[in-house]
């Protein structure tokens, strides 16, 4: 008999300690930088890089800058990296990260629509081949698509960081950085098969 008492005594005094460890660590959170707290979300790392990606992609598409032209097709050849990223992110991370996720893609769907139509009216693909005529002068009203994902796709990234410093709300900063690149993933491929 006396074993048992003293098994269940052990077994509380762990479990005390346990919950004090939980609470020192929770205590100590608190008081991290933004940088600390996601340290060791080290499976999630190309989250920030690749929403950032995006919006210089939707500048230069904007800008026509030459300079960054390879930026959609690296965001292109990332896609399947980030879906594998995001199908894990959500396993691990649950519905607060799933739910900022989907909606934050499913926000962007009325843009990229729009861009689709857009391009399939409006939009001109020329090579400058000798020959060949060129393009007509854009329309008005031919950039507003990507001005408005431009517009989105910085929304979403403030929101991200109001999460995380605000809320400290670390997995649903990471399920609006995925829905970042998702969203502009989707805008890209609506601008190029309204394009063709």
């Amino acid at each position: 008999m006396r074993k048992t008492d003293n098994g269940a005594h052990n077994g509380s005094k762990t479990n005390a300690k346990w919950e004090q460890f939980q609470a020192d660590h929770e205590k100590d959170s608190l008081n991290l930088t933004p940088i600390e707290l996601i340290e060791n979300k080290r499976h999630l790392i190309i989250a920030l890089p690749a929403s950032i990606l995006p919006l210089l992609t939707g500048i230069a598409l904007y800008s026509d800058l030459e300079v960054l032209e390879a930026l959609p097709v690296i965001v292109c050849l990332m896609s399947p990296l980030m879906l594998i990223g995001a199908l894990i992110a959500m396993v691990k991370l649950g519905s607060e990260f799933s739910n900022s996720f989907v909606i934050g893609t499913f926000l962007s769907l009325p843009i990229s629509i729009w861009e689709y139509f857009n391009q399939a009216k409006n939009g001109c693909l020329s090579f400058g081949f000798p020959g060949s005529e060129g393009c007509p002068p854009d329309p008005p009203g031919y950039h507003l698509p990507r001005v408005a994902i431009l517009c989105f796709q910085t929304l979403i990234l403030f929101y991200a960081y109001f999460a995380l410093v605000d809320q400290r709300n670390w997995r649903r900063m990471y399920g609006l950085l995925y829905a970042a690149y998702f969203s502009f993933f989707v805008y890209l491929l609506a601008y190029v098969t309204g394009l063709w």
